[in-house]
């Protein structure tokens, strides 16, 4: 999410900072304009080297309809020269900037993606780049940008199938929703898309944790809860494993027709790990239920998020180096605002 509580000309070099030095997660570059591009490819080379592997991926949205904005332009060429990772999104708002029904926005998804892959390519052969499927309706009564429903799980599943056609990984999905709270929507419409966004094959997700409102905010809650939701997918895609039936068989045949499996023996084997278990989802009896606390799912995600907060440990990379990456985003900053100094006393302001 973007940092709405700092300056928006240099808040992405804060972000990054946290991202190198909080995490040793993978991270996402800022393609907010070509500055910002080259800060991210200047302090990923401070930390991973200068051997152009790629460490970092970016996403490079399209300005439908049929074009793209000359930061993003700008971004996805800075990217692409340093042979780091794009994401190049089609998609659009059905009936807004993209036509209102799939096939029209399909067309248009494809020819910007397309266009963006070819750009990449004519930049630096051989760069990695990830077709970006979606493609949401423009709720028609308020005007409203929908991310939740059941279009979003349609255009998605298409794009997938274009993205296959070129032989392209694609992006795409994410546990989205529209509501504004971690209540019964936000959990039925992530549950919907993560689900779908597997089944469909998507290889990368970005949204897969945290979002409420249509993108405009995060949750800690549901970040922990979509964690759930998203272990829960990946149980459901787990293939069937047929390696030990004779063993199974073999049990069942000594249990017979008068014994019981609890006390067999690959009962106590599996016991503890053939099951689901999830920290927030409840499975005890209502009386058990209501004398536990936390109980309310809610409750729950606050207890874990305040646990996890408890239990950080901020990796090691080395004092020189957070030195190093803090004294370029002072030095970028002032740069940026003599920048911006020098621009509004050209333009009279």
């Amino acid at each position: 999410m973007d940092a709405s509580d700092l300056p928006p000309e240099s808040y992405h070099l804060d972000m990054l900072f946290q991202n190198l030095t909080l995490s040793d997660q993978p991270f996402m570059g800022s393609p907010l304009s070509a500055g910002a591009a080259r800060d991210a490819v200047e302090m990923a080379t401070m930390v991973f080297g200068s051997q152009g592997l790629p460490v970092m991926v970016s996403l490079i949205n399209s300005l439908q309809p049929l074009q793209f904005s000359r930061e993003m332009t700008e971004s996805l060429i800075t990217f692409c020269r340093h042979n780091q990772p794009v994401i190049i999104m089609g998609g659009g708002i059905m009936g807004a900037t993209a036509p209102l029904r799939l096939p029209g926005l399909l067309c248009v998804q494809n020819a910007v993606v397309l266009a963006g892959l070819t750009l990449s390519q004519l930049v630096h052969p051989g760069c990695p780049v990830l077709y970006g499927v979606g493609g949401s309706p423009m709720d028609m009564k308020s005007g409203a940008y929908t991310i939740g429903g059941p279009e979003l799980s349609r255009s998605m599943r298409a794009g997938v199938a274009l993205a296959k056609r070129y032989g392209l990984p694609c992006r795409g999905g994410g546990a989205l929703t529209d509501s504004h709270e971690v209540d019964f929507q936000a959990g039925a419409q992530s549950a919907f898309l993560i689900g779908e966004a597997l089944s469909a094959g998507v290889d990368f997700i970005v949204h897969g944790c945290g979002i409420l409102g249509s993108y405009m905010a995060m949750s800690f809650e549901k970040f922990v809860a979509d964690e759930d939701l998203c272990r829960h997918a990946l149980f459901l895609r787990r293939p069937l494993d047929l390696s030990d039936l004779e063993v199974e068989v073999k049990a069942i045949e000594e249990v017979g027709t008068a014994g019981h499996y609890l006390t067999q023996e690959r009962t106590v084997k599996f016991c503890r790990t053939e099951f689901f278990r999830s920290p927030l989802m409840n499975r005890s009896s209502y009386e058990n239920w209501e004398k536990s606390r936390p109980r309310i799912f809610t409750e729950k995600a606050t207890a874990l998020v305040e646990e996890r907060l408890r239990d950080y440990k901020q990796p090691s990379i080395g004092e020189d180096l957070v030195r190093d990456l803090s004294r370029y985003v002072q030095m970028r900053k002032e740069e940026i605002g003599r920048q911006n100094n020098q621009w509004s006393m050209t333009n009279g302001q």
